[in-house]
């Protein structure tokens, strides 16, 4: 324990993550898509990736930046029995970007 510092688990069951593989393997098959890649340097390359939530929040704001900002790019969260869809935000609201 260091002061100052704050540490932090990223838990990643094997289930879990065999259940988001296969729901992308079943999302690529249902688009016709031919490639999933889970993170990579350059993802312009790709089709679809399939990452961690944290992972996906910094990409989808890399990508919201790029097309005039995080208000304009929607997100959409896929469960089993329900989906969510939402604006995308910034990962951290509080600090400016000017």
């Amino acid at each position: 324990n260091v002061p100052g510092v704050v540490e932090c688990l990223k838990i990643i069951t094997r289930t879990k993550s065999l259940r988001i593989a296969d729901f992308a393997f079943q999302t690529a098959r249902k688009h016709g898509r031919r490639r999933i890649t889970a993170l990579v340097s350059r993802p312009q390359q790709f089709d679809m990736m399939v990452m961690p939530n944290l992972y996906g929040n910094v990409v989808s704001n890399v990508c919201a930046g790029l097309v005039g900002g995080p208000g304009l790019v929607p997100g959409a969260n896929y469960g089993d029995d329900y989906a969510l869809f939402e604006t995308r935000k910034l990962l951290f609201p509080y600090c400016s970007v000017f």
